[in-house]
């Protein structure tokens, strides 16, 4: 699951950024040669498609909501919370840096809290994105996460993306064996 918020005019922003990981690795991994894949939606509450084992989950609520858009996918593909990455913003990393983790708490992202708070429990997955420029480094998340995306860090991003792809990759072929 890819945290961000449904409104259009936070879709290229810092915030945003869960969901276009999702988005990005969706298209890539469909196999259509660059055309999106066709997403489904559930309950005005997520859309989501399915590649091969993995499904690709977008929620349709807001970031102080997204427990509700995660316990109804527990339900709908019958997973269990170690089974469940979510990809998120972190405005504690440094621009271009991303970290892997499970089972820790939110360090005060809203989307977070929210689904520690509708599991019961933080025993899933998390990809932090890292989003902090410089020029931030005094900045309260506040000030910046819901700013546009610059071309530049655009770049950037599609960069860790592609990290991101070869480290999930690594965890399913480390998994089936």
């Amino acid at each position: 699951m890819g945290l961000g918020n449904p409104d259009p005019k936070y879709q290229n922003t810092y915030h945003n950024i869960g969901i276009l990981a999702i988005r990005w690795l969706a298209k890539k991994w469909s196999g259509n040669k660059g055309i999106p894949p066709k997403w489904k939606k559930l309950k005005n509450l997520f859309q989501y498609t399915k590649i091969g084992a993995l499904t690709f989950v977008e929620p349709l609520v807001h970031m102080n909501e997204i427990g509700k858009a995660a316990i109804a996918g527990f339900k709908r593909f019958k997973a269990a919370p170690a089974e469940f990455l979510v990809i998120q913003d972190d405005s504690d990393l440094s621009l271009g840096e991303f970290r892997l983790s499970f089972n820790r708490g939110s360090a005060g992202h809203k989307g977070v809290e929210s689904i520690i708070k509708s599991l019961g429990n933080k025993g899933f997955w998390r990809m932090r994105i890292g989003i902090r420029k410089e020029a931030w480094e005094r900045q309260k998340a506040g000030e910046f996460v819901l700013k546009e995306i610059s071309p530049i860090n655009k770049k950037i991003f599609l960069s860790v993306f592609e990290k991101i792809e070869e480290t999930i990759k690594s965890a399913i072929q480390r998994e089936s064996h």
